[in-house]
């Protein structure tokens, strides 16, 4: 979590675009010594599944960038498998009916192995970007003057933000690690009330020069791991937009601007927060 001291950024457009029907099916395996249950593995498959589905329904290739997020923490690289893949922004995914799920065992080089195995039939929608240079943007996260992409908890993450039109912004922070009953998305820029600066209550941006804004990284209550992945997603607009400051879950906030009536572009930045 990060909360505010300063903040920025953001930008991309989205047009309609036909849904396409896709079956798709993958896996999880995993041994006895780890610490997952079998509808946990089977939840990881239909997840896997859906990427896929996505994949296939795009026709865009996964990369490793979309799937973990690694930075240098003391001199050392520092990899984490991303809690969903960024590539996850790039359609919507409804699946058609429940899905299929076996789960069994396995012996595999003398070791008990457990595998969950899901097929799915889903209708894939492609967020379209519409490619225009004269309403375009850049972002990115900074640690002290470098960039970064992994932060511990009370450090200061400055999100700087340079655009070259005139453009209304709203940030979302992304929280995988919460219940979707509690709001995974929740609206951080910009912010009403009296208890704020004025650059945190006006999200016109302009051109004239850069923009910096400063948060406070939290390491959230009641989180077992020592490391975890947030998501910042930028979304910018001509006209001023009045989203909603929370939402359960990422689809719900692509379906509305995958079927708003104003021109749009956004953009998505993954981090690690390492409790220490």
């Amino acid at each position: 979590m990060i909360r505010i001291l300063l903040l920025v950024g953001f930008i991309f457009f989205s047009i309609p675009s036909l849904a396409k029907i896709e079956y798709a099916k993958d896996l999880y395996r995993y041994t006895i010594d780890q610490d997952i249950s079998a509808p946990q593995s089977c939840k990881i498959a239909k997840a896997k599944a859906k990427l896929k589905a996505l994949e296939q329904g795009i026709g865009q290739k996964i990369s490793n960038d979309e799937l973990e997020i690694c930075d240098s923490v003391d001199g050392k690289t520092n990899c984490r498998q991303s809690q969903f893949s960024l590539f996850e922004f790039n359609g919507i995914v409804k699946l058609m009916g429940p899905p299929e799920e076996n789960w069994y065992q396995k012996e595999e080089g003398g070791v008990k192995t457990f595998v969950c195995e899901v097929k799915i039939k889903a209708n894939v929608t492609k967020i379209e970007t519409i490619k225009d240079p004269n309403f375009d943007f850049s972002v990115w996260l900074e640690l002290g003057a470098k960039p970064a992409k992994s932060f511990r908890a009370n450090e200061i993450m400055k999100i700087t933000i340079d655009v070259n039109k005139e453009m209304y912004l709203t940030i979302f922070q992304i929280w995988p690690y919460v219940d979707s009953n509690d709001f995974q998305v929740r609206k951080i820029f910009p912010k009403k009330g009296e208890n704020y600066e004025d650059k945190y209550k006006d999200n016109l941006i302009k051109p004239a020069k850069k923009r910096s804004l400063e948060y406070i990284v939290d390491f959230p209550e009641k989180i077992k791991e020592e490391i975890i992945d947030e998501y910042l997603y930028f979304v910018a607009s001509e006209k001023d937009i009045k989203w909603l400051n929370q939402y359960n879950t990422i689809e719900d906030l692509k379906s509305l601007f995958y079927n708003s009536k104003y021109k749009m572009k956004y953009t998505y930045k993954g981090y690690i927060i390492v409790n220490q």
